[in-house]
């Protein structure tokens, strides 16, 4: 019998490679799609022409990234979640989880790709179509449900696999149980009206976030909570299957494909295509060269070329860790200390979520509709603060613990000069970026578009990148893209039910109604940030609480630009603290032989120079203002 259902598991494996395979495809070839028409029509543009379609196409490309993207990532297993109390529990426990997530994600994503296929049939033979293409709307929404329908089919792969294993492992019991509470989920607005219990619209929205909040923390992906409890909440305001199953498709369908969210994937492809071009290593070799004999000069060349490769780049541990595989052979060779060259690295990473263009940024734009472009400039000044309080740790360290930290090689000048060669891409590269969005010749989203082309093209005129390459970048864009697309697509099903119960309104108007400092809660905002950031990552930290907190911060008269640059700030502390600090899992994974509690230890100054920035830009708030001021 054991056999036979390893055999039935095995039969899963060549469906969801063939899935997998053409989703990959398809993702990568929207990217390129997204990318090369967007650049083109800038360029056009300002020659006094145009790109027919453009926007058209990126709309289009746009919503085929998102929806064949979270199919490679449900095949690979990579959704994002928060697990600190998931990797605690026993393997039984998980063994159930799992299916119970499988199980609930397949039963609310096959009738929500039901009902968006039946919209789409209801538009065939319509009059409707797109303004310059003259595509008929319901194509792209039919294609929408199919893939949705598709999705569907992975998790009951997924499913299926889960209770092949249950059933192996003598708890078949687990399966009806998993059922039970599937339905009683769905049953659960009816019970109470059973029951004669008729909450509030505020009511229902403190159970429905605390509802989320429960089966995020016990391991649900991050895009199942919210679009399982925006569904449940819906119903608990109105039990009527069929209307909220239309109101989500169409939220679904209008978030895929949405030309706002084009800036994501664009400034992934550009992150990735540059760390495989070596622009980087580059960066850190001109830093080192000139540091010199510099005390902890290898550490302050590694911190500049954190701050180099975060204009280029916009996500904290992809900065940190591919500084690290050049920085960290070089520090180890030079006698400096494991622990505290790996705590370096981890947090000059986070320079990259606050030197733009940043991912952080970017989503924060996002969820609270403020300008892209002046968050991108509020974090240059600050970003440049952090990076000299980041040197100025390291050459204090130095002083006082010269063996920690020792002197470097001399140079002569002719190195030197020689060496800013490998500088230029980077600068040419941020002058373009920067200078086009502040210019006004493009917006984010554009800027993202010319900066993967010119990285491209670059990279393949000196030899830097091959085909096989610009293909394993366009997979790992897919991939990463296909995450951050697929919860802000979720996102939006919960913000559809947060609406409804205006709770986000009724909080903030409670707040401002407070006879209190707004410092105060500002700072108990603050403290909160800084606990939960020790539990959960940078994205579910930002779409778990920006839809409730920034009413808030909006009803304190608090300046969204410079609370933007707060809340970065505040992430880039998440990212370096235990429990769950990415940045040192990553670097920790490039030192195996560090221990990660002796990065920790040495990550408390660099934590001190990030809080005591807080400080400062909330005394000195035109610190992060002064620039978006001045140019928008």
């Amino acid at each position: 019998m054991a056999d036979t259902e390893v055999r039935q598991s095995e039969l899963f494996e060549p469906v969801m490679t063939v899935i997998y395979t053409i989703a990959l495809v398809i993702g990568a070839v929207s990217l390129v799609l997204l990318a090369v028409p967007v650049a083109v029509d800038v360029f056009l543009r300002h020659a006094g022409s145009y790109f027919p379609g453009a926007f058209e196409i990126q709309e289009l490309m746009m919503g085929t990234l998102a929806v064949s993207g979270m199919i490679v990532v449900s095949c690979r297993d990579r959704h994002i979640a928060i697990d600190f109390l998931y990797q605690r529990f026993s393997p039984r426990v998980r063994q159930f989880l799992d299916a119970l997530f499988e199980f609930m994600g397949l039963v609310f994503f096959s009738i929500l790709g039901w009902e968006i296929l039946i919209l789409a049939f209801e538009k065939i033979g319509g009059t409707e179509v797109t303004s310059t293409l003259h595509i008929p709307l319901f194509v792209p929404m039919l294609f929408f449900g199919f893939c949705m329908v598709i999705f569907a089919c992975t998790l009951l792969v997924k499913t299926l696999r889960c209770f092949i294993g249950i059933m192996k492992d003598g708890v078949g019991w687990f399966i009806p149980l998993i059922v039970l509470i599937t339905v009683l989920t769905a049953l659960f607005p009816w019970i109470l009206e059973y029951a004669g219990i008729f909450p509030t619209r505020a009511q229902l929205g403190v159970f429905g976030m605390l509802f989320f909040m429960v089966v995020l923390f016990i391991g649900f992906p991050l895009g199942y909570a919210m679009g399982i409890s925006g569904f449940i909440g819906l119903l608990c305001l109105r039990p009527d299957v069929i209307t909220h199953f239309n109101t989500l498709s169409m939220t679904s369908y209008s978030s895929a494909f949405s030309a706002t969210l084009a800036v994501v994937p664009l400034f992934c492809l550009m992150g990735e295509l540059s760390l495989v071009s070596g622009i980087s290593s580059d960066m850190f070799k001109a830093a080192r060269i000139w540091m010199g004999r510099t005390p902890a000069s290898l550490g302050i060349a590694a911190i500049i070329g954190c701050a180099g490769f975060a204009a280029i780049c916009g996500d904290s541990l992809a900065c940190g860790v591919t500084m690290a595989s050049v920085a960290l052979p070089e520090m180890r060779k030079h006698g400096y200390d494991p622990a505290f060259s790996c705590a370096t690295l981890a947090c000059g990473g986070t320079l990259g979520v606050l030197i733009p263009p940043s991912l952080s940024f970017i989503i924060y734009a996002i969820v609270t509709e403020t300008s892209t472009g002046r968050l991108f400039m509020a974090g240059v000044i600050p970003g440049i603060i952090l990076s000299s309080l980041f040197i100025l740790v390291l050459l204090i360290t130095a002083r006082r613990h010269p063996e920690i930290l020792p002197r470097g090689e001399s140079h002569s000048m002719k190195e030197k000069i020689h060496s800013l060669t490998g500088m230029l891409p980077i600068l040419l590269l941020i002058f373009i970026i920067m200078g086009g969005i502040l210019g006004g010749f493009f917006s984010a989203a554009e800027a993202g578009a010319i900066g993967s082309v010119a990285v491209w093209l670059y990279s393949l005129a000196t030899r830097r990148i091959s085909w096989p390459q610009t293909r394993d970048c366009l997979k790992s864009s897919v991939f990463i893209a296909g995450k951050l697309l697929f919860i802000l697509m979720c996102v939006s099903l919960l913000g559809v039910f947060l609406a409804y119960t205006r709770i986000t309104v009724t909080l903030a108007q409670y707040v401002s109604g407070l006879e209190v400092n707004r410092y105060i809660i500002f700072f108990i905002i603050v403290v909160f940030y800084i606990i939960m950031g020790c539990m959960m990552n940078v994205l579910p930290l930002l779409l778990l609480t920006l839809p409730t907190v920034f009413p808030t911060i909006q009803a304190l008269n608090f300046d969204p630009v410079w609370f933007g640059t707060i809340i970065v700030l505040l992430t880039e502390m998440a990212v370096i603290t235990p429990p769950v600090g990415i940045n040192v899992f990553g670097i920790s994974s490039m030192a195996k032989d560090v221990p990660m509690g002796a990065i920790f230890r040495n990550v408390w100054l660099f934590f001190l120079c990030i809080a005591f920035l807080i400080v400062l830009l909330t005394i000195f708030p035109q610190i992060a203002l002064w620039l978006p001021n001045t140019f928008f």
